[in-house]
């Protein structure tokens, strides 16, 4: 089962997105500093890992509200119990895919 619902607070729409860049974008430079073999107690790598976290704990604190907001407990078992879902940050169209096989 699938599902659309349009998220009409664009300032969360905006925020998650921002988070998901920021968090990405610490991704990437961790992984490249990584490759190519740089010291992980480096100063850069620290910080770089330290703003990683940070983003990623506020992105996955945005999520939640989002689910909060608009994932209820009865939109869940609507749809079979665990939901995915992907946000579109142009449209600010919420996608959810129930799962029928798993009950929660």
């Amino acid at each position: 089962m699938t599902k659309t619902i349009e998220i009409k607070d664009r300032a969360l729409v905006d925020y998650i997105e921002s988070l998901s860049y920021e968090t990405g974008a610490r991704k990437d430079i961790i992984s490249f500093m990584l490759s190519n073999n740089m010291d992980t107690s480096s100063e850069s790598f620290t910080r770089y890992h330290k703003e990683f976290e940070e983003f990623m704990v506020q992105y996955e604190e945005a999520k939640k509200q989002l689910e909060h907001m608009y994932i209820t407990d009865e939109l869940k078992k609507e749809m079979g119990g665990m939901v995915n879902w992907n946000l579109d940050f142009e449209s600010g169209i919420l996608s959810l895919r129930g799962n029928t096989n798993c009950k929660k």
